[in-house]
């Protein structure tokens, strides 16, 4: 009999950040890069349930403004993934992320 192994809310997060078009994700082992073009944003660690994504430090302080699950790592922010709040937290902070790296050029425009 084959057993039926059901994702868990990492495995649920790298399935939905795949299917990201400006996103890209190298899966290994135990872990996904994500990728936007040539620069890792981000890691999503299988084995520990943790999402670390690099943020610019101007843009730290916002992002942990927004959500009480994400904490201030060394380069950005990370979560940890448990649930489906946590799942939901860690999609957000992608989504804010890879909008940082797609409208970047209109903040340097806008920028005085």
């Amino acid at each position: 009999m084959t057993e039926t192994k059901y994702p868990g809310e990492t495995e649920e997060l790298l399935h939905h950040l795949d299917s990201w078009p400006h996103l890209h994700i190298e899966r290994g082992t135990d872990c996904g890069i994500l990728r936007m073009r040539d620069r890792v944003v981000g890691t999503l660690n299988l084995a520990m349930h943790a999402l670390s994504v690099s943020v610019p430090p101007d843009a730290v302080g916002p992002m942990l403004e927004s959500d009480s699950l994400l904490r201030r790592t060394t380069d950005g922010v990370s979560v940890h993934v448990a649930d489906i709040e946590s799942r939901a937290a860690a999609e957000a902070l992608v989504r804010r992320r890879v909008d940082l790296e797609r409208f970047a050029w209109q903040r340097r425009v806008a920028s005085p």
